[in-house]
């Protein structure tokens, strides 16, 4: 029995990638909300923060796009 095709290990490592970016936006997210809280920051450096976020699982968002083409184009 053979293992996985190259194809099939690009699309696991694409995945892995979008996971990461996932859950260090989320936690990072989460530390700057406290941080900034307890520190006092004023609300145009959480928005700040808020935006990355966004920006971050937006790109997540086109990432995962293209694994469900790679995913059609083995099809």
């Amino acid at each position: 029995m053979t293992g996985p095709s190259q194809h099939d290990m690009a699309i696991a490592r694409r995945q892995r990638r979008i996971g990461m970016v996932i859950l260090g936006t989320f936690v990072t997210w989460a530390l700057a909300q406290f941080v900034g809280a307890r520190l006092g920051l004023p609300l145009r450096w959480i928005a700040l923060v808020d935006l990355a976020a966004l920006a971050a699982l937006g790109w997540a968002l086109v990432l995962t796009y293209g694994v469900w083409r790679m995913r059609r184009e083995k099809e």
